[in-house]
């Protein structure tokens, strides 16, 4: 006689046995079923993720959606047409893109649009006011509250304080940065720009941003 003992139940024969076999590769049979297809769910919302965001960036940004022009868009500043606020650089991990253009609408919080200018000069700068003035010059450096995407430049925060205190100013700054990456690009441009004040603009996440562990 052959018994087995399987979840407190004893097996007598061998055909019981032959039974709970079958129903134990039945049962695998439907976990691997079950895991193929929440396998492929995932891929298929990946799929469709990707292709959104490429979707996106192509009607906004005029950035190609696949091929050689996807990756050219984010490393060259020298292609024509709208692209990626931001580009990568060896020296910073990305800065804002030189000569970056872009004239449309912003959403605000109640659904309501209104007209966004979006403008930065061959530096990357939002905000380039005249090197050879004799007014004070400020230099404006920060995240992606100084890269200001959903703001006019006529609107921008340093733009309205240069035009009450009748200053030139100068103002750069990326979304996602560090206070490190802020830092570089202070040392960066102090010199070109000499400023009489220096207004460093940061938020909290600015210094979790400096190490991956904290930031991811």
């Amino acid at each position: 006689m052959i018994q087995e003992i399987r979840s407190g139940t004893v097996f007598s024969t061998k055909d019981e046995l032959s039974a709970l076999i079958l129903i134990m590769k039945s049962r695998i049979k439907q976990w691997l079923l079950r895991g193929t297809l929440v396998f492929l769910s995932i891929g298929f919302a990946g799929v469709c993720c990707e292709l959104t965001l490429r979707i996106y960036q192509y009607v906004r940004y005029r950035v190609p959606m696949w091929g050689e022009g996807l990756s050219q868009a984010s490393v060259d500043s020298t292609l024509p047409g709208a692209r990626l606020p931001n580009m990568l650089d060896p020296r910073l991990g990305w800065r804002s893109t030189p000569n970056f253009r872009y004239q449309g609408t912003g959403l605000e919080s109640d659904g309501s649009t209104y007209f966004l200018t979006v403008t930065k000069n061959s530096l990357g700068f939002r905000a380039f006011g005249d090197l050879s003035s004799s007014k004070p010059k400020i230099l404006v450096i920060g995240d992606s509250y100084t890269e200001a995407l959903e703001v006019s430049d006529d609107q921008t925060y340093y733009t309205l304080i240069g035009r009450i205190l009748g200053c030139e100013v100068f103002a750069i700054g990326s979304g996602g940065y560090g206070s490190l990456q802020e830092y570089m690009l202070l040392d960066q441009f102090k010199d070109l720009t000499i400023p009489n004040l220096i207004l460093w603009q940061f938020c909290f996440n600015d210094f979790m941003n400096n190490c991956y562990r904290l930031d991811r």
